[in-house]
């Protein structure tokens, strides 16, 4: 009877002993890698959010429209019902005619300036008030020539009000200006006010 050399299996048996753990070594080796990978780029995520900040830097708010509402041209002019520099609701009377009618504010505003003819005599093409918007507010900074690139049109900004325990608010680029002075620009920006901000507060600008 032939002899079995036991060598053999015995070969075979530790040759898969081998390739299991070699299969288990490079598979840890693999998430070791993946999880690495996963930490350099939340690292760099972190790096990137912190540099997202173009600038910071103060300024004061003012009206983002001023216009001239003119009377009516052929009435006669009876007096004027309310104060400069008060805030007056859209819907509010300003001025009362002879006639019984009533010149109202289009929204809400602040009155800055008169011309107004002397009550009962006729109202001309020259009288008005000059209004400023108190719906709509602007703000504007002054942006370095080697940071007005990552400036844009439409861009958002966060306006922070110290006064109003930094409230803050969402404002909109509306104009950048086309020359820099002593190099730098002049950005405007706009938005929405909620009724407790007030012309010439001070604002934090964040970009």
């Amino acid at each position: 009877m032939k002899k079995i050399d036991i060598r053999i299996p015995i070969i075979i048996v530790l040759s898969i002993i081998l390739a299991i753990m070699c299969y288990f070594y490079f598979k840890d080796d693999t998430n070791n890698f993946q999880d690495f990978t996963r930490i350099n780029n939340n690292t760099t995520n972190t790096t990137s959010n912190s540099d997202s900040v173009i600038l910071t830097t103060t300024s004061s708010v003012s009206s983002a429209l001023n216009e001239n509402i003119y009377l009516r041209s052929a009435y006669y002019f009876k007096k004027i019902l309310v104060k400069e520099n008060v805030v007056i609701k859209k819907g509010t009377k300003i001025i009362e005619y002879t006639n019984g009618k009533y010149l109202k504010a289009p929204y809400d505003l602040i009155i800055t300036e008169t011309n107004l003819p002397v009550s009962k005599n006729v109202c001309t093409s020259e009288h008005y008030i000059t209004v400023s918007s108190f719906n709509v507010l602007s703000t504007s900074f002054r942006v370095d020539e080697t940071k007005i690139n990552s400036i844009s049109l439409g861009q958002t900004i966060k306006i922070k009000v110290p006064s109003l325990d930094d409230k803050e608010f969402t404002g909109y680029i509306t104009n950048i200006s086309s020359t820099a002075n002593n190099g730098k620009f002049t950005v405007t920006a706009e938005f929405d006010n909620d009724g407790n901000v007030k012309l010439g507060m001070t604002v934090n600008i964040i970009v």
